[in-house]
C-alpha cells in the first residue's frame, strides 16, 4: 500500500536525501556540484510550506519516505488555471513500484479539487523512462525548448508535457 501525504517540516532530511541521490545518479560533476546542504534543504522545505500557491507531497512505504513531488498553481492571472509539477523524485530502488503513480494521482486529485484545467511539467528529452512514465499517466508532449537544460557542458532539449483535466 502506497501512502501519500503533504510534506512536513521534519521531512527535510529525507527530501534532501532524495534530491542528493537523484543529483548524483548520472555521475556528472555539474550535477554533483548542486548537492543540497543541510541548510539549503531546510530552507527549501520551509519555502514549500510557506508558499501560497505551491505544496509538496511525499510517498511513504512502511513509514519511510521514498518519493517526493512538488507542484505550484500558476501565480499569474493568465496561468492561474494550471498546476506546474516542478519535481518528482523517487529513490532508484523504489521506482516502478507505484510510488510515482500515487504521487501523480494525488496531484491530479488536488488539481481537480481546485477546479484547475491543466497540469504541466518539463522533462529532459533524453530522459526516456520519465517520458514513458508521464505518457502512461496521460500526459502528452506538447512542445520542446531547444537547449532547455544544461548538464555540465552539454545542452539537452526540454520537453513540455501537459495533461488536460
Amino acid at each position: 500500500m502506497v501512502n501519500t501525504r503533504f510534506v512536513r517540516k521534519e521531512d527535510w532530511k529525507a527530501v534532501m536525501s532524495l534530491y542528493n541521490a537523484w543529483r548524483t545518479e548520472d555521475g556528472s560533476s555539474a550535477v554533483r556540484d548542486s548537492i543540497l546542504s543541510l541548510k539549503q534543504a531546510k530552507k527549501r522545505i520551509v519555502q514549500i510550506l510557506k508558499s501560497k500557491n505551491g505544496f509538496g507531497l511525499v510517498a511513504e512505504q512502511k513509514g519511510k519516505i521514498v518519493g517526493f513531488i512538488e507542484a505550484n498553481q500558476g501565480g499569474f492571472v493568465k496561468t492561474h488555471h494550471s498546476m506546474f509539477v516542478n519535481d518528482i523524485i523517487i529513490f532508484k530502488e523504489h521506482r516502478r513500484k507505484g510510488f510515482g503513480q500515487a504521487l501523480i494521482n494525488r496531484i491530479i486529485k488536488i488539481t481537480k479539487q481546485k477546479k484547475l484545467k491543466l497540469i504541466y511539467l518539463f522533462v529532459a528529452s533524453n530522459n526516456k523512462p520519465a517520458i514513458k512514465f508521464y505518457l502512461t499517466c496521460g500526459f502528452k508532449k506538447t512542445g520542446r525548448i531547444i537547449k532547455g537544460y544544461k548538464f555540465g557542458n552539454k545542452y539537452v532539449d526540454k520537453n513540455i508535457m501537459c495533461k488536460l483535466l
